[in-house]
């Protein structure tokens, strides 16, 4: 098949410039930088060429050339680079794009902290479908170009239904995960994970950010939302919010970054995984990993001290599994000095920093709850009074 030659009027700011298409995982648009080099009159004609046949996608969706409208919009090659319109690629990319009639500016907003900003999805059922609707503080998500709705499909598949205007603007389905009875999958938020879980949750969960600049630090942690008892909900936020007077307010840390992620998320655990760097006085850079766990009948944390039975038999058998997983790990065996748990799916993650004074990477151990059976206590606490 011949390409088509064709001479095309380019408007070079509305034009995505794709360098070797992708990087990682990530599709990476950036603005032509000689538009800013370009006089008034911006516009000239080029030779260029049409080529269907290149593949643009993110993780979970493929650029379609038929736009819904009825135009045909395929990759334009142009002196050996690929173009695409930006309304359409930032569309597929989940990203605004306005357009300045006045100063002929294209503005694409890139919301770095996509898919952080207190988003919450609840379940229900409508003529037995399962539907999810997304929320951002309290109201209905609106991207800023659509509403999003979802749908549970069979086959491990959730369709994406974009409205704009109570117009359907685009379907499309995706693959999912089940880790446990969580959620997962990879929106076109570029790699943004969603979780979510099945069941009719008694709270929500939003993020919050903590921001020191006279300690150039940032740190991310949950905030419980629409338990039953506010006082309670009270307890187990000061659980969640622990991380920031830990690495956030000490004078022994600075340069702090810290995220979270939920791992597991149920009617009876809530488990945070926290993850990042920081700097330590007289010391220097030091990764950061701690996890809180909430058992949400009674509100109490669960740590490794008072998740396993308190006897020497059970003892003995969960540091011999330990031993084994390390060394199926390739490691020499078990040397920990202290060691703290998370919960993700079914299984019980074991994690650790090395004896080794010179180990700055955290030792991670997964077992299945069923391996651990017999050892393991279900009672942790009575609940505060309220």
């Amino acid at each position: 098949m011949k390409k088509r030659i064709f001479v095309v009027v380019l408007t070079l700011v509305f034009l995505l410039s794709i360098a070797s298409a992708f990087a990682g995982d990530k599709l990476q648009p950036t603005l032509f930088n000689q538009a800013k080099q370009i006089s008034q009159a911006a516009i000239e004609k080029v030779e260029a060429f049409i080529n269907p046949n290149i593949v643009v996608k993110t993780d979970d969706e493929i650029y379609d050339a038929e736009q819904e409208n009825g135009e045909f919009l395929p990759p334009v090659i142009y002196k050996d680079r690929t173009y695409l319109p930006v309304s359409a690629i930032s569309e597929m990319l989940g990203v605004e794009v306005q357009w300045d009639e006045k100063t002929k500016t294209v503005t694409i907003k890139a919301d770095k902290n996509k898919g952080n900003n207190n988003l919450v999805g609840k379940w229900h059922e409508e003529n037995g479908r399962a539907l999810m609707e997304l929320t951002q503080d309290g109201k209905l998500y609106d991207s800023g170009q659509f509403v999003a709705t979802y749908e549970l499909l069979d086959n491990n598949q959730v369709k994406i239904t974009n409205v704009r205007n109570d117009v359907t603007t685009k379907e499309h389905v995706i693959s999912y995960e089940l880790d446990g009875n969580i959620l997962k999958w990879g929106t076109n938020f570029n790699v943004y994970q969603t979780f979510y879980s099945f069941a009719d949750l008694s709270y929500e969960i939003t993020k919050e950010n903590l921001e020191i600049k006279a300690k150039n630090s940032t740190l991310s942690y949950p905030k419980m939302k629409g338990y039953s008892g506010e006082l309670l909900q009270d307890y187990m936020n000061q659980s969640l919010k622990k991380i920031t007077d830990l690495y956030g307010y000490k004078d022994l840390y600075t340069n702090v970054k810290i995220d979270y992620e939920i791992t597991k998320m149920d009617n009876d655990i809530l488990s945070i995984l926290f993850k990042g760097t920081g700097e330590m006085i007289d010391y220097g850079k030091i990764n950061i990993q701690h996890s809180v766990n909430l058992d949400i009948k009674s509100t109490n944390e669960i740590t490794y001290d008072n998740y396993i039975k308190n006897d020497q038999e059970s003892k003995e058998k969960v540091m011999n599994i330990l031993d084994s997983k390390a060394k199926e790990s390739g490691l020499a065996g078990l040397e920990a000095e202290g060691i703290s748990v998370y919960f993700k799916g079914e299984n019980v993650v074991f994690y650790y920093m090395p004896l080794d004074d010179s180990a700055s990477e955290f030792i991670e151990l997964s077992v299945s709850q069923e391996e651990l059976e017999g050892c393991l206590n279900t009672d942790f606490g009575e609940i505060p009074a309220s």
